[in-house]
This record gives structure tokens, sequence and C-alpha cells, in this order.
């Protein structure tokens, strides 16, 4: 076999998805004779398999041996839309992603008008924060698709522009192209596999954003044959990790921590650097779970990673620092709001970028760049704000919570989801704004719609908070029903919150104090201590902790029994003989 016949065979079984057959190809050419096109062949071959330093080093000998031909398209493809992306994907080192980046750009420019640009304008629209000049770049990719018949190019262009239209509030039009592009790919209009599968992780991505669990069930069942059949670990990596978040907003708790888990060993033989991600959405579960030290070990050195924010505030929550949550939430929720607002930034970079294009096509998708103001974007960080409204009236700041609540209202009609609205209304009622029970009430309707158990939950136990006064049968009512949402979800602090208001109530909620089984072995020891008579201090001491996770282990002990004070749990360690059974303190554990 001659090296243009085994290149050639070695991009058949690339097609196909036959990995190893390819390798095995673009090996022989290359025995043969170096040449970029068997170099970046066996590149992608390896990338496949999960070599992918090697595939890295290969495609960039591949990159220097069409520069020494003097090519520009193909190289530049090779520099801005794969190697920047391993870059980031592989090692999180962005000086080296912007470096290709930049050179890409550069050579298409160079190139002129060509297929290849549409890719580069692509890589563009994903290096950018900016949701406006991220449109232009897909609408710009997406012309160029078109005019040369590239369905790969235009279909992944399409998904792009699915997840910014989301983005931005206009949710409907957003997802309609998302399912166009997912439906060409498995229609096999798509046949790049790389391109199915951000498609499909677009999909998941975005039924992630608007919590759109029904979609994402539809869909998943398309996103499994497309691994099964292509063995393909990062997107098996990525779409689990969506998946994983929205079966956790969903209430499917075995089945999220299952993906969760299982993304972040896949992210660990892949693209590591985007393992943070599934790492944070793990610790959120925990957090929603009360496994609150399991989510501060995950969260450990996560702290920058953009999703961390909401399971961070909630472990500060759960541990009575609102202050603390509060501080994050709104950092967190500034720094968002400024990537958004920070138009313009790459204008000298776009202009020229439709030279040559149809100006024509699709203006729809850039109708309404600008319409929604500040407020683009806002409809989906409603969780967080309700959050931090949350936060806020946990901490006292009640004028701030209510101007958290007015940042809320202002959001552009087109952009509230029924969904966005029961946020809306919660925050209302958390700020103590107006009438509480009629912002509760709505807002428990949407979440029970939206199929969102835990703020179902919750809603039902501050409607009961609030009925307590006036309607206390009513309010006994809604606890339990809260109750045993919280139980059997799992939640452990929320059940024990829900218990607690129903002693208030004059009744029991559960038949009494749960059992020590389940503590922690370090809750047992602290238990121990308790039943002894120490206090926080002592007990740090004794267990070589500090005061603070001394006081958190009392606190979780209290709420996990379901006791009222450290004499309640005395008493309990002593009337039942906990002293021989509980596990005897140890140190520096």
């Amino acid at each position: 076999m001659g090296v243009d016949e085994a290149v050639a065979a070695g991009r058949a079984a690339l097609a196909a998805g036959h990995w190893k057959d390819a390798r095995a190809a673009f090996e022989t050419a290359l025995a043969r004779e170096e040449t970029p096109e068997a170099l970046d062949g066996l590149g992608q071959a390896l990338c496949w398999l999960g070599e992918y330093g090697t595939a890295v080093a290969l495609r960039e000998r591949a990159f220097a041996g069409f520069r020494a031909r003097g090519e520009t398209r193909y190289p530049a493809v090779i520099a801005a839309y794969w190697l920047a992306f391993e870059y980031v994907a592989l090692y999180g080192n962005y000086a080296v992603a912007g470096g290709w980046l930049e050179r890409g750009k550069h050579l298409a420019e160079a190139a002129g008008d060509c297929l290849e640009r549409g890719w580069v304008e692509l890589a563009c629209a994903m290096a950018s924060d900016d949701q406006a000049v991220r449109l232009r770049h897909i609408e710009a990719a997406r012309r160029l698709a078109v005019r040369f018949g590239d369905t790969d190019l235009e279909f992944d262009a399409l998904a792009y522009s699915g997840v910014c239209l989301v983005e931005r509030g206009r949710t409907d039009e957003g997802m309609r192209r998302l399912d166009e592009a997912a439906a060409a790919a498995v229609g096999g209009e798509v046949r790049n596999v790389a391109v199915v599968g951000e498609i499909y992780c677009k999909m998941l991505l975005a039924c992630e954003m608007v919590l759109d669990v029904r979609r994402a069930e539809q869909w998943t069942a398309a996103v499994e044959a497309f691994v099964r059949r292509t063995d393909v670990v990062w997107a098996a990596a990525i779409c689990r990790m969506y998946y994983g978040g929205i079966l956790t907003a969903a209430g499917r708790w075995a089945e999220a921590e299952h993906e969760l888990t299982t993304s972040v060993r896949l992210y660990d033989a892949s693209y590591r650097a985007l393992r943070p991600g599934s790492v944070a959405r793990l610790a959120d579960l925990r957090v929603r779970q009360g496994r609150l030290e399991e989510a501060e070990r995950l969260l450990d050195g996560h702290e920058h990673d953009g999703y961390a924010v909401r399971p961070l505030a909630g472990l500060h929550l759960a541990r009575g620092e609102a202050e603390s949550a509060a501080t994050l939430l709104r950092r967190g929720l500034a720094a968002d709001s400024r990537s958004a607002e920070n138009q313009g930034d790459h204008e000298d970079r776009d202009q020229g970028d439709q030279e040559g294009t149809d100006q024509g096509d699709h203006q729809d998708a850039d109708q309404g760049d600008h319409e929604d103001g500040g407020h683009e974007g806002e409809a989906l960080r409603a969780p967080l704000l309700a959050l931090l409204v949350e936060a806020e009236a946990a901490a006292g700041h009640l004028a701030a919570a209510r101007l958290v609540c007015a940042r809320l209202r202002a959001l552009p009609e087109a952009a509230r989801t029924p969904l966005t609205r029961a946020f809306i209304e919660y925050a209302a009622a958390l700020a103590g704004e107006g009438e509480v029970r009629g912002h509760l009430e709505a807002a428990l309707a949407g979440f029970v719609a939206a199929g969102l158990p835990l703020e179902e939950a919750r809603a039902r136990r501050a409607l009961a908070e609030a009925l307590r006064p006036s309607a206390p049968e009513v309010a006994i009512a809604e606890a339990r029903t809260a109750l045993a949402v919280s139980e059997r979800l799992g939640a452990r602090a929320d059940a024990d919150a829900t218990a607690a208001l129903l002693r208030k109530l004059g009744v029991r909620g559960r038949t009494g104090p749960k059992q020590a089984g389940v503590l922690s072995k370090r809750e047992r020891e602290v238990l121990h201590l308790m039943g002894l008579g120490l206090s926080n201090p002592e007990i740090a001491e004794r267990l070589f902790i500090s005061r603070k996770t001394a006081s958190h282990h009392v606190s979780n002990v209290l709420a996990k029994l379901g006791l009222r004070n450290r004499a309640e749990a005395a008493a309990y360690a002593t009337a039942r003989a906990w002293g021989e059974d509980l596990d005897r303190p140890t140190s520096g554990k």
C-alpha cells in the first residue's frame, strides 16, 4: 500500500468511526514517508483512542508540515478549531490556546473566502464570552457553510446559535434550532463524528440551562446510541455532566450521582481540565443531600469554577453563614454581568468578518442582539438571584434582598418562562414583599409544574411557616407534604428543618428522632462527647479539630437526630447507653 492509498484508507476509517483501523493505516503511511496528511490523520485517530498528548504533538507537526508547503486553509482549522480547544480542555492552558487561535485567525484572513474560514469563525465563537460577538461569529460560519455546501459546519453553527439564543432568554427559538441540529445528526446529515458529539453536548447544555428535563430525556437515547457506537470518551463525559445536573434538579438523585461520578471518571481519562464542571455539579448534589463535608471536600481547589458558585453558596447557607453566601453570590453574579455587558471588546476583530458573505440570510439571528439591554441572560440567572435573595434575607439585609427582587422583576416579559416566574415569586416571598402567601402559592405551582421537587418542598415549608399564625391546620398539611418530599429525596437538612417546623405546630412529623445510624463516624464521636457534657471548644481540643468544625459537627448531630439542643443530645446519648456503642474519639482525623 502506497502513502496516498494508506492515507485514503485511514480517512475512510476515521469517517466510519473505526479508530484502530485508522491508526494502523496512518502508521503504515508514516512508515513509508512522513507527510502532514498522515501526521494529521494519526493525530485524529489517537485523539479518539484517548492518547491525547501524543495526538496534540502529531497535529502540531502536521501544522508545521502544511505551513512548510505554504498552505493556509487547513492549517487555520488545525490551529484555531482543534489545537486551541485541546490546550484548554487537556491542560487548561489558555495562553497557548489563545496563541493557536490567533494563528488560525490570521491564516484564515490570508486564505480569503473559503469554507475553512467558517470553522475558524466557530472557534472564535467558542472562545468569546460576549454573547453578541459570539452570535456574529456563528452567523458568519453558518453563511459560509450554506454557501460552500458543508452540512457539518451548517448544523454545528445551528447548535451553537441555539445555545446563544437560550442564553439570551429566547428559549423557544433556541431550543428549536437545537432540535433541528440534533435531528440532522441522528438522520446522518452530519457526518463528522466530532460535530455530532458537539451537537449533542450543546443540546444537553441548553436543557440544563432551562431545566428542561423532558427534552433531555427524549434526546438521551440518541446520545447514548452515539456514545456506544463511537466510544467517544470526551462526548460521554460532557453529556453525562450536563445530564447529571438536569437529574439533580429533577430530584432523581441516585441517577444523577451515577451520571456525575461516571463523568468525573471519564474526564480523568480524557479532557481532564474540564473536570471541575462535573465536580461542582456533584458538590451541588451533596449540598442538596445535606452531605456538607463531602461537598466541601469536592469544592476544595475548584472555588473559581463558575458552576461552583451555587454549591459554595448553598454550603455556606446550610452552615448558617448567610453573610458569606451573600458575598459569594454577589461577586459571582457581578462577574457574570460584567462578562455579558462587555460589548464591543472585539469589534476590531469583527470588522470585515462579514465581507464576501451573504448578508441577507437568517437576519433573525442577529435581530435583538441588544434588545434586552442589560438583562440579556438574566433569565438564566434567576435561580442564583433567588438564592441571593435568600442569603441577603437570612443575613438580615432585607433592603438588599428587595433590590435583587427588583432586578428579577425587571426581566423583559419575553424572557420570563414559567420557571423563571416561579423563582421571581419565591424571591419576593423570601424578601417579605407584599402578600407572602400569594407569592409562595404561585412559586409552588411553578416548581411543581417544572418538576423541581426540592424547590417544591422548600416552597411548601415556607408556605407552612407563613400560614402558621392564621391557618395552622393548612400549615400542618403543607409541612407534612414538604417533609414527605424531602425524605423521599434524601434531603437531610430540609427534612430536619421541616420536622422542626412541625414540632412548632404541635405535631410530630416523624415517629421519633432519627436513629444514630445516620451519623458519620466523626459525628458519633461528637455525640459521645456531648453526652459527657463537653463544650464545643473542649470537643475541638479532644478531637484535634478546629472549633468551627466542631460546631458544624454539633449542628449536624442535632439536625440529623431531630434534637433541639445540647441537653437533649446529652440525654439521648445517656438514655440509649451510647457510651459503650459509640466509636471512641480518635485524634487527627
